[in-house]
């Protein structure tokens, strides 16, 4: 059985659309460019309601979970 820690997973979704939902009820779909050793995730195109943010950076301490495509 392999284990999957979360980094290992978030390096596996580096390049693809991932969506992150947020602690206060919304959600943020982009493309995953980079991520640190805190979990601060950085998005590239990313879609916040009817607004798209060609590169976000959301703070680790903001997100609730993270889906995976």
């Amino acid at each position: 059985m392999t284990i999957v820690t979360p980094k290992l997973l978030l390096q596996t979704q580096i390049g693809k659309q991932i969506t992150v939902e947020l602690k206060w009820n919304s959600q943020i779909t982009g493309i995953l460019q980079s991520f640190d050793e805190y979990m601060n995730l950085r998005l590239k195109d990313a879609t916040f309601g009817d607004q798209t943010i060609s590169d976000m950076l959301l703070r680790c301490n903001n997100v609730l979970y993270i889906i995976t495509e």
